[in-house]
């Protein structure tokens, strides 16, 4: 099955203007950093009517560190988890 055209452009422009991350394994940050340029050079905005919030999971021998999406406005009340 043949590349959808769209993508194979979208492909061939990452390749291009992002470079590989150097040496060791990026960083949480690093990689959300990256992802977010990419969003901004294609136009993709983050929806309106959405709060995020960077959190802190602790577990048995670490921390996972997670992000959470919500619908604006629904703070303190029980959504559904996907």
């Amino acid at each position: 099955m043949p590349l959808n055209p769209d993508i194979a452009r979208y492909f061939e422009i990452l390749a291009r203007e992002v470079p590989p991350f150097a040496g060791s394994t990026p960083t949480v940050h690093e990689r959300r950093e990256r992802m977010e340029w990419i969003a901004r050079r294609f136009g993709a905005e983050r929806p309106a009517g959405v709060e995020v919030r960077d959190l802190s999971l602790p577990l048995t021998g670490r921390t996972l560190k997670a992000r959470l999406y919500r619908p604006a406005g629904t703070a303190g009340k029980t959504l559904p988890l996907l």
